[in-house]
């Protein structure tokens, strides 16, 4: 009785309104993002959620009907989907990827397929366009591909909102950040809480001015707080080479503690300081950390320490902690999968069809793979494996990270590592990464924002017609944006600037693994599997432990595997903002403590968008500006 009256309250969201308001990210939000990437290096998704809400309320604030919560809250969730442009960007990532006389170097070129991209001596990219004949294949598998791998993402979701939010009710804890933001200023029943959303949001909009604002007015770039952190490196280099440490300065860092279980944080940092200071250092004091080379950043001791060791015994922990949490929650699990019919109202669908879209999907994407990899009945097993099996296993473990700690994170060239680990070591199968042998994981992105969408009484399938909408609208629309400035310019050029750093270094990242994973050239990395067993057996045995000891399995496994993939830096912060909360507490009351902090974490992160947002515009007005001189 209690799950149909939250129900009634639920309204439709997707409204012409808020059509409008996606469009208006498409068309004008997505083409300058794209360019402040090229261009810059940086992305506007973090400020296009903001930007795009307060410019619609403002507009239908005057007429006669303002904007409902539903429509603001499809509106600013969907708007940082909206800018990206991703289907675009991989493909003129491609092109270069073919292209590069890297590749020649690393001894690949002869490897890659016509499917993934045109030859460097196709017409079409000569001609530097997408509308060419050359195009169709790489563009339809592209296209393809991303579309199963939506309706996976979809189904995903779909399961996971059943179990996590409707059979366990976990708390979600950014939900509420997001929904703070929305509900502050479309909702009038949250109108106490403005003045603390305001001097929040007050407070990001002035550290967002100083620290990306005046580097861009100033003509010699004065960089007060540099971003994304306060390197320390070079201070700790002579006493301990391949160790880093640093301090975040993204605002965001700090208020972390705001909504995330301290619990969960100390776990994190402990792990994170146990392997980039003090674990990298014995990896270079035993010859392990091959890549690392004096004077390295604490960015790229994080990135290459990842890739020459910890890869290992990552994906081992990694799916220790997935298949342990599977066990432990089986109740639940099953519970859900019995249910999956015996829908209440306030889910995205009543029937069983998201189970059946998923399975049809990963199998018509496992098969597109095999097919494309050559056939081989190897490959189809490791395939499913991967594309069905562990996408499961993964986004459970994702989604419980989000529900119960409100983080997410991933275990990167995790497919790369079955390819090696596997003994396939085939190029054919590195390439259909992108073409269906792939982990996928956007569910759980799509979970938190239905959990959104019930705290701001819309119906989740409002956001799913949105998402959908947006997804095929703005795939088409990044193609043609971005065929307008490889027209301009070749990419990456000088017209690029940001370009010209980020397209090599990404590129030599992947031709470095490629080489590896298919003994094709550098052998610089190592895949050991007995790094990956050893980190195995820990996962288990921790797991079991905090089992035991009555302690929460969650806390410890997946506050351990968040640990090792976050930067040392953003540990550190994130510690900080708990003894910035209990000061917080300690001043305002406990009681008005917990009715305000997620509005303080709401309003700093829309302060901190709208400098980012006015950082972007003021840049692009300097860069348009002919002088006389």
């Amino acid at each position: 009785m209690r799950r149909r009256e939250n129900t009634n309250k639920l309204k439709e969201g997707f409204t012409i309104r808020s059509i409008l308001g996606i469009l208006y990210v498409i068309l004008i939000l997505l083409p300058t993002n794209m360019y402040y990437t090229l261009a810059i290096g940086g992305s506007l998704a973090f400020a296009a959620p903001i930007i795009s809400l307060i410019f619609f309320l403002e507009v239908f604030r005057f007429s006669e009907r303002p904007l409902t919560k539903q429509e603001a809250f499809i509106i600013y969730s969907i708007a940082s989907e909206a800018a990206m442009g991703s289907v675009a960007m991989a493909l003129i990532g491609n092109v270069y990827f073919r292209a590069s006389p890297m590749a020649e170097y690393f001894g690949i070129s002869g490897i890659i397929p016509d499917w993934w991209a045109p030859a460097p001596t196709s017409e079409a990219i000569q001609l530097r366009t997408f509308f060419h004949s050359d195009w169709i294949l790489p563009i339809t598998i592209l296209f393809s591909a991303w579309t199963l791998g939506k309706i996976i993402d979809f189904s995903l979701a779909t399961y996971l909102y059943y179990q996590l939010i409707e059979i366990e009710n976990l708390p979600f804890p950014l939900a509420k950040v997001s929904a703070e933001t929305v509900l502050s200023l479309a909702d009038p029943r949250y109108a106490h809480k403005r003045r603390m959303f305001a001097i929040a949001s007050i407070v990001g909009l002035a550290y967002g001015i100083i620290t990306y604002l005046v580097p861009i007015l100033t003509d010699y770039r004065l960089v007060i707080i540099p971003s994304p952190f306060y390197d320390l490196t070079r201070y700790i280099e002579h006493i301990a080479p391949g160790a880093s440490l640093g301090v975040s300065t993204d605002l965001v860092a700090y208020t972390v503690a705001f909504y995330m279980p301290h619990s969960f944080i100390i776990v994190l940092f402990m792990t994170s300081l146990a392997v980039y200071l003090f674990g990298n250092h014995l990896l270079v004091k035993n010859g392990y950390f091959k890549l690392y080379m004096p004077g390295m950043s604490l960015g790229e001791i994080f990135t290459w320490s990842y890739i020459s060791y910890w890869i290992n015994p990552t994906v081992g922990f990694g799916v220790a902690i997935a298949l342990f949490q599977i066990i432990y929650n089986r109740k639940y699990i099953l519970d859900a999968i019995g249910k999956f019919r015996q829908v209440g109202e306030v889910a995205t669908l009543k029937t069983k069809l998201p189970a059946y879209m998923f399975f049809a999907s990963t199998a018509i994407a496992s098969l597109m793979a095999w097919a494309l990899s050559g056939f081989n009945p190897y490959y189809l097993l490791i395939i499913v494996s991967v594309s069905i099996v562990w996408s499961f296993l993964f986004s459970h473990l994702q989604g419980r990270a989000l529900a119960e700690f409100g983080i997410t994170f991933d275990i990167p060239y995790f497919v790369p590592a079955i390819i090696y680990i596997s003994g396939a070591r085939d190029p054919k199968l590195w390439f259909v990464q992108t073409a269906g042998f792939t982990v996928y994981t956007g569910g759980v992105s799509l979970l938190q924002q239905l959990k959104v969408a019930t705290l701001c009484e819309t119906k989740p399938m409002s956001y799913i017609k949105a998402w959908f909408f947006t997804w095929f609208v703005g795939a088409i629309a990044s193609i043609i944006f971005l065929q307008m400035f490889w027209s301009i310019a070749p990419i990456p050029s000088s017209m690029y600037p940001a370009s010209l750093i980020n397209f090599p270094v990404q590129a030599a990242e992947q031709y470095l693994l490629l080489s590896t994973v298919t003994e094709i050239g550098s052998k610089a990395i190592t895949m050991d599997i007995h790094s990956i067993t050893y980190g195995f057996i820990i996962g288990v045995v921790l797991s079991a432990l905090a089992y035991l000891l009555g302690k929460s399995p969650s806390l410890i496994g997946l506050g351990i595997l968040a640990g090792m993939r976050t930067w040392i830096s953003t540990a550190i912060s994130f510690t900080i903002g708990i003894v910035i909360a209990r000061i917080i507490q300690k001043i305002l009351g406990r009681e008005k403590w917990e009715d305000s902090r997620f509005v303080i974490a709401a309003g700093t992160y829309a302060g901190l968008g709208l400098a980012i947002g006015l950082s972007v515009i003021i840049l692009f007005l300097k860069k348009a500006l002919i002088l006389p001189y």
